[in-house]
């Protein structure tokens, strides 16, 4: 069975910001990413109150501080 997976949409500075993480904690975002755009939530992400559907935040503790970030999934319908 073959998985439908929406695009991810990025802000500019956001992406950037991205980028500069530390590689551990940039694969973790992606791979949470990556279930959520495949219609999942990873256990590290949860929906962001008071922002709509489709927002969630991915805080993940690394190197003893959150790094918390806003990431949208683009709702194909």
């Amino acid at each position: 069975m073959t998985r439908k997976t929406r695009p991810v949409s990025w802000i500019r500075a956001a992406l950037k910001e991205f980028e500069a993480f530390p590689q551990e904690a940039g694969s973790i975002c992606l791979a949470a990413l990556t279930i959520a755009a495949e219609g999942g939530k990873a256990d590290v992400a949860k929906p962001m109150r008071g922002m709509g559907s489709g927002v969630f935040e991915i805080a993940l503790p690394f190197k003893g501080r959150r790094i918390p970030r806003d990431l949208r999934c683009a709702d194909r319908r």
